[in-house]
């Protein structure tokens, strides 16, 4: 028996032993994980948070992580409670070239952005109380792994973050009542011992600016007093328009130029009167502070009219306006011509009648080619240079209406003029960016202005040496122009320039614009050298270049 049981338990043995191992197909693969997308984000924000912590900051929280491309973005919500602000900044992986950060408010208004062209964009906010926000991270260039993270902050510390870390500050409530803006306080200063008089502040606010479309902001003219409007744009907008309509919507007072800064004063009657203010960039988005301030005095009223040009909202104090001496009946839609005989350089004044609610306009030169193309409802003035008779072409909009129409010529010297008829296009363009025709009209009977054309494309860095004296500014305004030569190439756009010092390697302007670009740039104690550098985004294009030497207080 125990013989049988013995043989049974070997037999078993060798059966286990005999038995095939299992195919390699049916052996099961080691586990996936899922791995925190925070963890990638911590390695690239490792580095800008243990700068923030060494300046005042908290611990570092990444809000999102992520794979992106071109013009994909992320985003996060957050809350900064009472008292507190935040450090907020978007790291990338190296193939990322330009990085933007974009702060809304819980109702998709716009807060803050850092759109400069690197991968490193960081900014500082602080909300006057508790509030929500929405973060985003975009990616402009490249692609790559791409980090949101924020670091908790207290007010006090927020100087010594700008300028550790660069980053830029959204402009919240924390910063110094007296200084809303930088350089607010010696801008505000310098403004008001230029007009004279004695002045009391209105209110001073923070406005967005897209050059996509004006923003506005409404305004009390208090009666028997003036109101002073001071702009101050940050870095990332540039050509500033500011404009004042009356309570009918007429744009009855702009803007002077000196400098990135405008300003003009409205004056009112023996009644209070309600103004609309728009503000607009020609070139690029960003924030700019609105400064509003009234004279303190009635007498006030009569030293200012000595040292500046004072807007008044009354009609007994405004000059009447001349009648045009000419008349157009425009029908919606259907377009009506206007044949413009002169030869030389002048502007074509246009005034719509009530009925007109906006209106359209082209004008051609002998040769087809389209010299100004304006759609509008309000009055303008278009700078028209023709060696030949020239058609302008127009229709209204929405509503039938009269359109009052006269040509002035404008008298001026034999090399301005030669440059303006060689580009006409591209010299309506330059005149449009002056506040006024009477403005533009003054800097081209400037000794200093000068006129120029030079030869821009994509393929090339076109190089060019200028020089500013001490004690002067150099303003200067590039247009393209679409020769007819050129009719048949692909369309040219996009003007960049650097205007970089010759000594020091270090650059003292910059600029960008689509159709035409302003840059200007100031020498103190001694000459400047300075070479610019300027190509086109697309294309190939003649390039008409104003040029104006100014005082370094104009």
């Amino acid at each position: 028996m125990m013989y049988r049981i013995t043989f049974l338990f070997l037999a078993l043995l060798l059966s286990f032993a005999c038995t095939p191992a299992p195919p390699a197909s049916q052996v099961a693969p080691p586990a996936l994980r899922v791995e925190n997308p925070q963890k990638i984000g911590l390695g690239l924000l490792q580095s800008i948070a243990r700068r923030g912590q060494m300046n005042g900051a908290g611990e570092l929280i990444v809000l999102n992580a992520a794979a992106l491309g071109s013009g994909e973005s992320i985003d996060a919500l957050l809350g900064i409670p009472d008292q507190s602000c935040a450090l907020l900044y978007a790291r990338a992986s190296e193939e990322v070239e330009d990085l933007d950060l974009l702060v809304f408010a819980d109702d998709g208004s716009i807060l803050a952005t850092d759109e400069a062209p690197d991968e490193t964009p960081t900014l500082v906010y602080c909300p006057r109380e508790e509030r929500r926000i929405f973060i985003a991270a975009r990616v402009i260039r490249g692609d790559g792994l791409v980090a949101l993270g924020a670091q908790p902050f207290a007010p006090k510390d927020k100087r010594a973050l700008q300028k550790k870390l660069g980053a830029r500050d959204a402009h919240g409530a924390h910063r110094d009542e007296e200084e809303p803006w930088p350089g607010f306080s010696q801008a505000l200063s310098r403004r008001q011992r230029l007009l004279g008089g004695h002045w009391k502040s209105q209110r001073n606010v923070i406005l967005p600016l897209d050059a996509r479309l004006p923003t506005k902001v409404s305004a009390v003219v208090p009666a028997e007093r003036c109101l002073d409007m001071l702009t101050l744009p940050s870095a990332d907008v540039g050509a500033l328009e500011l404009v004042a309509r009356d309570r009918q919507g007429r744009r009855f007072a702009e803007s002077k130029h000196f400098g990135a800064e405008r300003a003009m004063v409205i004056c009112a009657a023996k009644e209070e009167e309600l103004i609309t203010i728009e503000i607009r960039p020609h070139l690029g988005r960003g924030l700019a502070l609105l400064s509003l301030n009234q004279t303190r005095e009635e007498e006030d009223r009569q030293t200012l009219s000595k040292n500046t040009t004072v807007n008044w909202l009354a009609t007994g104090q405004s000059s009447p306006q001349a009648p045009l001496t000419k008349r157009l009946s425009l029908e919606a839609g259907i377009v009506s011509s206007i044949e413009l005989k002169h030869r030389g350089c002048g502007f074509l004044k246009l005034r719509p009648s009530s009925k007109l609610e906006g209106w359209s306009l082209r004008i051609w030169s002998d040769t087809g080619q389209l010299i100004r193309r304006v759609e509008s409802i309000e009055e303008q003035e278009i700078f028209v240079c023709q060696k030949k008779p020239s058609r302008v072409d127009i229709y209204a909009l929405t509503r039938a209406g009269v359109m009052s129409y006269e040509f002035k010529k404008v008298p001026l010297n034999k090399n301005l003029s030669k440059a303006l008829l060689k580009a006409p296009d591209a010299a309506a363009e330059i005149a449009s960016i002056f506040p006024s025709s009477k403005s533009w009209q003054k800097k081209l009977q400037s000794s200093t202005v000068s006129l120029s054309l030079l030869s821009l494309d994509a393929q090339h860095i076109s190089r060019t040496s200028v020089s500013v004296p001490a004690q002067t500014c150099l303003r200067e305004i590039w247009a393209i122009s679409a020769a007819p030569a050129q009719a048949k190439q692909s369309p040219s756009s996009g003007i960049q320039l650097r205007a970089i010092d010759s000594a020091t390697g270090y650059v003292a302007a910059s600029a960008r614009g689509q159709n035409s670009l302003e840059w200007r740039s100031c020498s103190k104690d001694a000459t400047t050298e300075l070479v610019l550098e300027a190509f086109l985004d697309q294309g190939a294009a003649s390039i008409l270049r104003y040029r104006i030497l100014e005082d370094i207080g104009e």
